[in-house]
């Protein structure tokens, strides 16, 4: 298990690919559960898509929290995270929105969905998932990260 803040992973390198954070208010496949953080790159909002792809239809991807601007580094320990547009907090809904109590069953689709389009799951929360970032590259065996931290004016 690898923890935020593991010296392994912050020696990964960063080769920005400049992909935009896309505002996946638009994107009719997925729910939002808050304005605030509905935002991710280009590469994760397609792979979110293509795992909605693979859900039963009574299922959707509820994204609870994508990027947020990261933290001045000496109070975060992983600006890397949710601050490159590269992870999304998530959860299972109904098409109307209405979220699903978590149980092995839903964790599991989830999980199923979600590794099949080349997500990589947090092991200490079940909830976090990236792609691009260090924790991914580093997951994956990848030689470098995509996505670094994002600044927004």
């Amino acid at each position: 298990m690898t923890v935020f803040g593991d010296p392994r992973i912050r020696r990964v390198p960063v080769v920005e690919c400049h992909e935009p954070l896309i505002d996946l208010r638009g994107i009719e496949a997925l729910r939002v559960a808050h304005p605030t953080g509905a935002r991710l790159r280009r590469g994760v909002v397609d792979r979110l898509v293509a795992a909605q792809t693979l859900l039963r239809t009574d299922l959707r991807l509820m994204v609870v929290e994508g990027f947020r601007p990261p933290p001045p580094p000496i109070l975060c320990v992983d600006p890397d995270a949710h601050g490159s547009g590269a992870a999304v907090d998530l959860t299972l809904c109904t098409p109307s929105g209405v979220e699903l109590v978590r149980g092995q069953e839903s964790s599991s689709v989830l999980g199923a969905a979600l590794s099949a389009v080349g997500l990589v799951n947090y092991d200490a929360e079940w909830w976090h998932w990236s792609y691009g970032d260090r924790h991914w590259a580093f997951a994956t065996g990848a030689v470098s990260a995509r996505y670094g931290p994002v600044t927004v004016p």
